[in-house]
Parts: C-alpha cells; sequence; structure tokens
C-alpha cells in the first residue's frame, strides 16, 4: 500500500507515475506490504493463471528472496523504476525514501 503523499498523473511519453503532492522527507517509509498485496508463490508457478493475470504478475510484480512474487495491491504499481530511484526496497516489507522528493517530482 503507497502513502497518500503521492498521486497517479500522466507522464511525458512514458504513461503513469506517481507525483508527490508534498515534501516527501528522505528516511519516510512510503510504501508497506498489507494484507491487500497479492502472493503468488513461484515455487509452484502461476503458468495455470489466464494470459492476462499471468502478464499483470509479470509486468508489476517483483521476486523476493523466499521465491514469491509480490503483486501490489494499489497505484504503487506506477513507482519510478528509475535506474536512480527515490526509494529504496531492504525486502523487509517496506521502502524508504533515500532523497528528498519535492512537491510534483516523480
Amino acid at each position: 500500500m503507497v502513502a497518500r503523499l503521492f498521486e497517479v498523473r500522466e507522464t511525458r511519453g512514458k504513461g503513469k507515475g506517481l507525483f508527490a503532492r508534498e515534501l516527501v522527507p528522505k528516511r519516510m517509509a512510503v510504501f508497506f506490504e498489507c494484507q491487500a498485496c497479492m502472493q503468488e508463490d513461484n515455487k509452484t508457478g502461476f503458468q495455470w493463471l489466464p494470459e492476462d493475470e499471468k502478464n499483470f504478475i509479470l509486468k508489476y510484480g517483483y521476486a523476493k528472496a523466499n521465491g514469491s512474487y509480490l503483486v501490489p495491491c494499489d497505484e504503487i504499481i506506477y513507482l519510478d523504476h528509475s535506474c536512480n530511484a527515490n526509494t529504496l526496497d531492504f525486502d523487509r516489507g517496506f521502502d524508504i525514501v533515500v532523497r528528498d522528493i519535492a512537491k510534483g517530482d516523480v
């Protein structure tokens, strides 16, 4: 679940993204895994799923250390996946802001 500090907006030529509604300070947790987030066990596979669901998992999910895939439950799927990202996933169920994100930044 993503903090309500962000809103989904169109980006220039790259689809949708999350933009800061206000200053989001460094060290703030902005995403955490909740009960609504879907976990698929990759050990048993998800090849049996309908093609559209499987493609959604592969597009928006990410592999966890235990081999499962996590598919976030809300607009966190629009989080910037830049090589110079503003947040860091610690594989502990939450993401932390690694530098201040100014209002309006993606």
